[in-house]
Parts: C-alpha cells; sequence; structure tokens
C-alpha cells in the first residue's frame, strides 16, 4: 500500500533541499565569478550533491518498498493461517465423527445393558408373582 500523500511531501522535501543546494552553489559560483574565480570542486560538489537529492526524491522510497514487502510477507502469512485453520477444522471434524461413532457405540452398548437388564428385571418380577 503507497500512500501518495507521504511520497509528495518526501518529494517536496528533498525538491526544497535540492532548491536550496542549487541556490547555495549559484551564490557560490557568483561570488567566485565576483572574485575572478573559477568554479572549484567545491561548487561542482554542491551541485552534484543537489542532484543526487533529486534522484533520490524520484525514486521509490526505501520505507515505501519495505511497507510493500512487509504487506507481501503479511498476505503469505495470512494464507498460511487460512490453510491451518483448514486442517484444524478438518481435524475437529474427524474427531467429532470419531466421538459421534464411539457415543453411538456406547448408546448402543448401554441400551443392549439395559435391555438386558430390563428383561431380567420382567422376569424376576414374573418369577416373584
Amino acid at each position: 500500500m503507497q500512500w501518495p500523500w507521504v511520497r509528495r511531501s518526501r518529494l517536496a522535501e528533498a525538491w526544497e533541499e535540492a532548491s536550496r543546494g542549487w541556490a547555495a552553489a549559484r551564490d557560490a559560483r557568483a561570488e567566485a565569478a565576483a572574485a575572478g574565480d573559477a568554479p572549484t570542486v567545491v561548487h561542482r560538489q554542491q551541485e552534484s550533491a543537489a542532484s543526487v537529492a533529486v534522484d533520490e526524491a524520484r525514486r521509490p522510497d526505501a520505507a515505501e518498498r519495505r511497507v510493500r514487502e512487509l504487506e507481501s510477507e503479511l498476505a503469505v502469512r495470512d494464507r498460511r493461517i487460512e490453510t491451518l485453520e483448514k486442517q484444524l477444522a478438518d481435524a475437529v471434524g474427524r474427531d467429532d465423527a470419531a466421538l459421534d461413532a464411539a457415543g453411538a457405540a456406547w448408546l448402543g452398548h448401554a441400551a443392549t445393558e439395559y435391555g438386558w437388564q430390563a428383561k431380567s428385571d420382567e422376569a424376576a418380577k414374573r418369577g416373584a408373582s
């Protein structure tokens, strides 16, 4: 995600910095010309630094690039979480099915036991009467 206002403000700051650098270089050249000196290495370095600042401002910002990298990593992790959630739901479903089967078996056993008990109770009542 890129925030356009952040990029514009950084570009504006870099442009202002470059403008100040160019203005300083221009002033230095004017002073050198007034003194009769030719442009020096320092003047050229100031102009070069101003150009570099403008070039840096035109490139995608490192922070924006890092945000894109983090968003990509986050998307990968989100997909991994979704996969794990599906696997967990499948496992829970299998466990539920196993519990249902065990419960049905227990209920069947209990019903059988209860049925036998009920039959023996009836037989005992008949025999007692």
